[in-house]
């Protein structure tokens, strides 16, 4: 028997919530039976069935299935996971801003500072997301390489016990962050042209690229075009193991059927959608998914899935390995938690709700928690054939090969891509090129940019245009 839970009231929760991890105070129930929960307006939010998925209720850890979902979830130790990796950095410190250099930086392009007014800035000392190139500081005279060595040294000898190796790690840690001191006090403050100062800094020193903190997270399936890499593509993982990744497909079906069965609406729509897609392997074998998420013993903070199709449904499940309490799945507007363990099912809106997990809890020595979010991406619509975009991919290198001296950016490791190049000359001669020498005809490939639309841009040199899109 289903039971229907209905939500008189969404309770408030505002991005402070987003990074932090859930507490026991955050919910008024375990829900651990088949339950349909509906929002205030009858709209049918989640659905949650135990032990329903028959296909991962196979998989137990002596199995050839089991070990291959087990090395996918551990093919990659991310730092792309944003909130639900936590608000609280505590892994690669070693090169983080602070929050609070990241405030000078942000002052110090923009007017001349004080000394004075830096330290109060720097006051901050917060670890945050913005990472610095450290090699660029290294080169540059910012660090003492020989006590980075030192400590590194010690941290790498086997004999090291836990307590010394900790302590030398702090050491070569605080060898390395101090190149932002060295700088500040030998560039910064003593340049006429403090603002210059600090803008050539921060471009040469500062990535563009945020990064969370580092935890058990991959992707399987497909992924969409980004700024770094404007080019569809199934991922590595999925790839690396073709065979396996397709022995996979009744798994894909079940949940494919088993959302089918409980949320019939939101099915269509999504089937409906995905029908239209320029490949089909780009969904998972025909079924309404395109990507699956899949963690390994990774407790993950508060956030919304807010780049997922629109009006779509994640849907989750668990692998186990030895014993463990906790991990309970927490939806804060509800005032709900759900007890997700082996093969259990649980579908829903994962843009407009918050959740995230409650720590685990007494662990056994052989504890491992694999866990599935499946969903779809919307931009994947917009996506050339699978053979279109691996073209897309090769153009890059032909032109980092070929074109530096006429649109390179001037680093020594341009990736190939300059502002216009999807509507250029270069792009459509590229195609031509490909289709002589092979079967398939990529003159059919479109001109379309990161986001799937016309790419318009005049062609200027280096990748600055391409941030547009990213």
């Amino acid at each position: 028997m289903v039971r229907n839970i209905q939500i008189e009231k969404l309770f408030d929760v505002d991005k402070s919530w987003l990074g932090k991890f859930p507490v026991a105070t955050d919910f008024d129930e375990v829900i651990d039976e088949d339950a349909n929960v509906y929002l205030p307006d009858g709209t049918l939010a989640l659905v949650f069935r135990k032990k329903k998925f028959q296909t991962l209720l196979a998989m137990t850890p002596d199995t050839d299935d089991y070990a291959y979902w087990k090395w996918a979830s551990k093919a990659l130790l991310s730092d792309q996971r944003g909130d639900a990796a936590g608000k609280e950095i505590n892994t690669n410190v070693e090169i983080r801003l602070t929050e609070g250099q990241k405030k000078f930086f942000s002052a110090a392009i923009k007017k001349e500072l004080t000394l004075e007014e830096a330290r109060e800035l720097l006051k901050d000392t917060t670890v945050s997301r913005a990472t610095f190139y450290m090699k660029k500081t290294e080169e540059d005279g910012l660090v003492d390489l020989a006590e980075i060595e030192k400590w590194s040294k010690i941290c790498r000898t086997k004999t090291t016990s836990p307590a010394d190796r900790e302590e030398a790690l702090e050491k070569r840690n605080q060898a390395k962050l101090a190149w932002f001191e060295n700088w500040l006090i030998n560039t910064w403050e003593v340049s006429e042209d403090k603002i210059e100062a600090a803008k050539v800094a921060k471009k040469k020193y500062v990535t563009i690229q945020p990064r969370s903190n580092r935890v058990y997270s991959n992707v399987v399936g497909a992924i969409d075009r980004s700024g770094r890499t404007p080019y569809g593509r199934l991922t590595k993982t999925s790839t690396d193991k073709w065979e396996e990744f397709i022995q996979q497909q009744k798994f894909y079906e079940e949940a494919d059927e088993l959302l089918r069965e409980t949320m019939p609406e939101t099915h269509k729509i999504l089937s409906e959608r995905f029908d239209k897609i320029s490949d089909k392997r780009y969904t998972l074998f025909g079924t309404c998914f395109t990507s699956i998420t899949v963690n390994f013993n990774f407790q993950v903070a508060y956030h919304t899935d807010g780049q997922n199709a629109k009006n779509a449904a994640a849907v989750l499940s668990v692998l186990e390995k030895g014993t463990y309490e906790g991990s309970e799945f927490v939806f804060p507007q509800l005032r709900l938690a759900f007890n997700l363990r082996h093969g259990d099912f649980l579908a829903g809106d994962n843009q407009g709700l918050m959740h995230g997990m409650m720590p685990f809890k007494n662990t056994s020595e052989d504890f491992e928690s694999i866990w599935f979010v499946m969903y779809q991406r919307d931009s994947i619509l917009k996506l050339d054939t699978l053979e279109c975009e691996a073209c897309r991919k090769a153009f890059m290198s032909y032109s980092a090969e070929h074109f530096a001296d006429e649109l390179g950016s001037g680093e020594k490791n341009w990736s190939g891509s300059f502002t216009g190049m999807w509507g250029s000359p270069h792009w459509d001669s590229y195609k031509e090129l490909r289709s002589k020498e092979g079967e398939y005809d990529y003159t059919k490939c479109h001109n379309t940019g990161i986001k799937g639309d016309p790419d318009l841009l005049p062609v200027r040199r280096g990748a600055k245009g391409m941030e547009k899109y990213g």
